[in-house]
């Protein structure tokens, strides 16, 4: 169940997603923990990708689980705009690809 409420419990949270990434898809959980004042249960999917050019170890151990500050979404997409922009310039794909990938990687470390 995703959704627990005073009248009972549902189902009503999805991750959707094409083919291709649900192959990636690692794990998916339903996490128990969630805010008081909140009906709905998180989902975490855990996906097989690396964000680097330079190939990082396959273990599990090394998996983070990142949790975001919801009263940092104002910050966060100041963040993303001011450091995805630059990116538009950018006519290799390679390049692209992984200033792309460090420049989120980078905003969702700090956020």
């Amino acid at each position: 169940m995703t959704c627990i409420y005073g009248l009972g419990s549902s189902v009503v949270n999805y991750v959707i997603s094409d083919l291709a990434l649900y192959n990636e898809i690692i794990k998916f959980d339903i996490l128990n923990n969630h805010e008081p004042d909140f009906d709905h249960r998180p989902l975490l999917i855990t996906l097989n990708f690396v964000m680097h050019r330079d190939p990082i170890e396959n273990n599990p151990y090394s998996q983070k689980n990142l949790i975001f500050d919801r009263n940092n979404n104002d910050l966060f997409l100041n963040e993303l705009k001011t450091n995805l922009l630059p990116l538009s310039s950018i006519d290799n794909i390679e390049d692209l690809y992984h200033d792309f990938n460090t420049t989120l990687s980078y905003s969702i470390n700090k956020f």
